[in-house]
């Protein structure tokens, strides 16, 4: 995360679950259960993406505080890469997420996951996909259209150069 520059910006978390788990998002017991599979997070952080992102990389264990329902989640989740674009405000955020919800191959797991506060109209911040996501998903629906790019941060990133292909260039 020290590579990716402490400017305003907006983020995709693209996550792993190993296994069927039920988490717990606060102090009341709110409980829902999640397949395993692949989850993406979409956020902004118009404080500075490094902070921010350095924050989802750490777990309960690195004495982080909970706060937001993705944190729970992480908990039990494993990260695999960040996606993310510097922007002076939060339009990526949205467009993302609305993009997200577009496609066949994701779906909302719980209504309004990290879009609780959100004006936008947006159904979640928080999406299962069917496979592993990668970041063509977004550059194809977004790039041409608006003047943000998307970049690849990878923590685990898939072996082999076929893999490594999809996974960056998506061919």
């Amino acid at each position: 995360m020290d590579s990716i520059e402490n400017k305003p910006g907006c983020y995709v978390l693209v996550l792993y679950l190993p296994e069927p788990t039920a988490v717990v998002f606060d102090r009341k017991g709110t409980s829902f259960d999640f397949e395993t599979g692949w989850y993406v997070y979409v956020g902004s952080a118009l404080g500075g993406l490094q902070t921010r992102l350095k924050r989802h990389h750490r777990t309960r264990r690195d004495a982080k505080k909970m706060h937001w329902n993705v944190d729970y989640f992480r908990e039990y989740a494993e990260l695999h890469e960040v996606w993310y674009s510097f922007s002076e405000d939060s339009e990526p955020e949205h467009s993302w997420a609305h993009q997200f919800h577009s496609m066949a191959a994701c779906s909302v797991p719980v209504a309004k996951f990290g879009a609780s506060d959100c004006k936008s109209g947006c159904i979640a911040h928080f999406f299962q996909c069917a496979s592993r996501p990668i970041a063509p998903m977004l550059r194809s629906g977004t790039e041409q259209s608006r003047s943000f790019r998307v970049c690849v941060e990878p923590i685990r990133a898939p072996s082999g150069q076929a893999a490594l292909d999809q996974y960056v260039l998506g061919s």
